[in-house]
Formats: C-alpha cells, structure tokens, sequence
C-alpha cells in the first residue's frame, strides 16, 4: 500500500510539472543541447562519487578491522543501487548491500551497524550542507521574507539530527534503554539479540579517528554532486554560476529525502525548479538538468552492476567470518 502511494505521489507531481512545461517538447531540445565533452566529464565526475563512496565505507568497515576489497564494495554497492531504483525506498538498496556483503564472510551485524552510521552521517552532512546553502543564499539575497523561517526549519532539523546520533552513542542512554525499558518491556531472545546489534553499532562510533575521517569523506563526498550538476547546465549552455548550485542543490537534495516518492522524483524536480527560478532559470531547463544528472549518474553503475552480477555468481553462499578477515584492513 505504501509502495502504491510513493509511485502515485511521483507520478502526480511528474505529471504537474509536465503539465506546467506545457509538455515535453521543450525539455527534450534543452537536453539535446548538451555538448559531448560534458558528457564525459559529467560521467568522469559522477564514477569519482562512486568510488568516494565505496571507500568511505571501506574505512568504516577498516575501523573494527574488517577487510572489504575496494573492487568489491564498489560493485556491491552500484549493484545495489541498480537493484534500489525498483524498490521503493533507499532501505531497500541498503538491504540488499547488506545481504550481499554478508556472503563474502563478513558478519551480517556489522555490515548493517556500519549502513546505519553511513546513513546517520551521510543525513548529519547533508544537513550541514543544507546550513551552508541557506548561508549561501541569504548573503545572495534570495530567500527575501523568507530567510528566518528558513533559517528556523533548517536549523532546528540539523540541531534534531545531530541529538539524535549522540543520543544512539550514548552510554547512558544504552543503560537506560537496554537495563530499565526494554528488559521489563520485552525480555528474552530478542532483547538480547537488539542488545547485541545496538553494542555493534556504538562500537563504530567509539573509533572517533575513523569516524572524523568518515565524516570527512561524506563531506567532500556531497561536494561532488554539485560540480556535476553544475557540468550539466554549463554543458547546455545555460550560465549559472557554481557558487550558485553549491547554495540551491543542498536544500534540493536534503527535501527529496522526504519518504513521500520513489527516489524523490518529482519532490526533487520540483524544489529545483523552484530554486533554480530565483537564479533566472525556467522550469524547462531545471527539469532538463535534474533529467540529465540522473540518466548519467544511473549509467556509472551500470558497469559495475554487470561485473558484480557476473562474480557473485562465484559464490556459494553465506560462511563464517574468518579471523583473517577480521584482523585484515581494507585494501
């Protein structure tokens, strides 16, 4: 029912923003005007991205001395991206990395602990960004009225965020819940299997030099996004300024994360459209651009995709962690 909702939602806001265009027609040429050497760098930009992300996640796992080859959890990762445009929400991806990693060896709680830190971080950068873009687009004077109730929303859910990553850290709060709630609400196996999962999942964070550095890392990770963007509109001709998509794409992204469509379409196309109003664009252009951005970055995984459809089928099946595989780093 969920799923029939989010592809209902996605395909009523598509349909009113096609009805606002007046029809396709001109978001086609716009894209037709894209230039073969930006397609090239936009593809060379958005694998980078890719390979950011899997070698973050690669020092995550690196920090309780997991060995993930960077060559795999490049195309576990892509592969799951691939698998995730059919489902209906990111959760969907992440379960199929998390299954898929766990076959090589690698214990399943770990690999589903270092997901939720990835996610946990990846939301607390994107709000950080998302606070530098209202920085950004105060001092260019274009949230007008609007800048102190944009300012109210935004910081208040960076603030809400960051309390509750240090709150699921918390060694008094893991007292609390694990020794005062949840054993006089729900005792047994499944209290001590929750227990086991929620030590895992501390466990990364108590590695404070790993964790600044993969917060580091999903940091300049999230910077790339814009320089693609910012490729795709200069590769049509449409003059915007970079510092412009560093101040509007934050805030784009971080509203489509919204589990309200499939994959944020149409909540994304829509906000752009918005934004990218106030930098003179018109709404053909900020659809030819979102269209663009995602045809190519669905593309980069496609190749890893395939590589990993083709190895895994060397497997045979979930094994136990090793203790090399425990004691190895990841290359």
């Amino acid at each position: 029912m969920k799923t029939a909702l989010k592809v209902a939602v996605s395909v009523l806001l598509i349909g009113v923003i096609v009805w606002m265009l007046g029809g396709i027609r001109e978001v086609g040429a716009q894209i037709l005007r894209i230039r073969p050497i930006y397609i090239l760098l936009i593809v060379a930009v958005a694998m980078i991205d890719r390979g950011l992300m899997a070698y973050k996640w690669c020092v995550l796992l690196r920090g309780r001395g997991i060995r993930l080859p960077f060559l795999q959890a490049m195309m576990v990762y892509c592969a799951s991206a691939i698998w995730g445009l059919f489902l209906p929400t990111t959760v969907g991806s992440d379960a199929i990395r998390a299954y898929s990693t766990s076959r090589t060896g690698i214990d399943p709680k770990e690999v589903v602990a270092s997901i939720i830190i990835e996610r946990f971080v990846g939301f607390l950068t994107a709000m950080v960004l998302a606070v530098l873009s209202l920085i950004l687009l105060t001092h260019l004077g274009y949230l007008g009225d609007r800048v102190i109730f944009a300012w109210l929303l935004g910081g208040g859910m960076l603030l809400g965020a960051a309390f509750l990553f240090f709150v699921s850290v918390s060694d008094r709060v893991f007292q609390l819940f694990h020794d005062k709630v949840l054993r006089r609400v729900k005792p047994g196996r499944v209290a001590l299997k929750l227990r086991e999962f929620h030590e895992t999942y501390r466990s990364f964070a108590d590695d404070r030099r790993t964790l600044s550095t993969f917060f580091g890392l999903t940091f300049g990770e999230q910077l790339l996004p814009i320089l693609d963007t910012w490729l795709v509109a200069r590769g049509m001709g449409i003059d915007v300024g970079v510092l412009y998509f560093a101040a509007a794409l934050p805030m784009a992204l971080l509203i489509s994360r919204l589990p309200i469509s499939i994959d944020g379409i149409g909540i994304f196309e829509g906000i752009f459209i918005v934004l990218m109003s106030l930098a003179g664009l018109s709404a053909a252009q900020a659809v030819a651009i979102s269209v663009v951005s995602r045809i190519l970055g669905t593309i980069t995984y496609i190749p890893w995709w395939i590589a990993y459809s083709i190895s895994s089928r060397k497997y045979r099946g979930p094994h136990p962690l090793g203790e090399e595989n425990r004691s190895s780093v990841c290359r």
